[in-house]
């Protein structure tokens, strides 16, 4: 049987100018048993952790992005990712356009072979 926890502490020191109802200094512990837990519930927890600190959600999300996509991850990983979720990556948009077209075109071409007409309207 695996046991694992993990610890993550926070403190910040907050010195307002304005009559505050804030506290001047605060610390926050999480401590939680990850024996059970898979990676994407520990990812859970440190972004829930995160928000709780003050970071906004725009900034924790872009951060695991620039985690997946740096130059230190595999372009294999990363397609696979990209497979796995339904993203594009920048430099496959070209082909994934000529591709798009190509459909696009043999499926109006069919449309006509079927309606027996040169005109076919665009859904």
């Amino acid at each position: 049987m695996n046991t694992g926890k993990l610890t993550i502490s926070y403190s910040s020191e907050f010195q307002s100018k304005l009559d505050s109802e804030l506290p001047s200094n605060y610390e926050l512990t999480l401590t939680s048993d990850i024996s059970d837990m898979n990676t994407t519930q520990i990812l859970n927890l440190f972004k829930s952790f995160l928000l709780s600190c003050g970071y906004c959600e725009h900034s924790v999300l872009s951060g695991v992005m620039s985690l997946v996509f740096s130059d230190w991850v595999d372009v294999v990983q990363q397609r696979k990712l990209c497979e796995e979720y339904g993203l594009v990556m920048g430099e496959d948009l070209a082909e994934r356009f000529k591709q798009w077209k190509e459909d696009e075109m043999s499926s109006q071409e069919l449309a006509r072979e079927l309606l027996g007409s040169s005109e076919v309207v665009n859904a």
